[in-house]
């Protein structure tokens, strides 16, 4: 009788350990979080004036590119002019999924004569369900730039 006990302690502690240790196992749907969207700002360094809605800058010259293998690329982007604020900024989904992807200089033209570099770093990371993108750095003409937490924009003074 002692032995048969024994057994259904053992068999008990098996199962007890078995449900606790499935129960440990975290079940969340695999996703991808898309890498939030590209926001640069142009402003006067004189006069912090809005360098596009000024009339600086024409909006439809504005471009962005890389080169993959000696290819050049247009990215597409969209200069978005805000009705109340009259605030411009030049918006890209797709320039982050691209650094992500392992290019990193860019090329944003503004006018016939105005080419400057933009060096993008952003890197795929794990969570705990989901994978998510990081802006790691940003850098124009080789010079850092810190994003506006409160409105994910990068500033650039000309």
């Amino acid at each position: 009788m002692e032995k048969f006990n024994y057994k259904i302690i053992i068999l008990g502690l098996f199962v007890i350990t078995t449900m606790v240790s499935c129960n440990l196992v975290k079940e969340c749907p695999e996703c991808v979080t898309a890498p939030e969207p590209f926001i640069l700002r142009l402003i006067s360094k004189v006069d912090s004036s809005d360098l596009i809605t000024s009339g600086f800058f024409n909006k439809d010259s504005i471009r962005i590119y890389y080169y993959d293998k000696d290819i050049k690329k247009d990215i597409d982007l969209k200069v978005h002019t805000d009705s109340i604020t009259h605030k411009s900024m030049i918006f890209s989904t797709d320039i982050a999924w691209i650094s992500a992807s392992g290019i990193k200089d860019f090329y944003l033209t503004l006018n016939s004569k105005i080419t400057d570099t933009l060096y993008l770093n952003v890197v795929p990371k794990q969570g705990d369900c989901c994978s998510y993108y990081q802006y790691i750095s940003f850098k124009y003409n080789g010079q850092s730039l810190q994003i506006d937490n409160s409105d994910g924009v990068y500033t650039v003074k000309k």
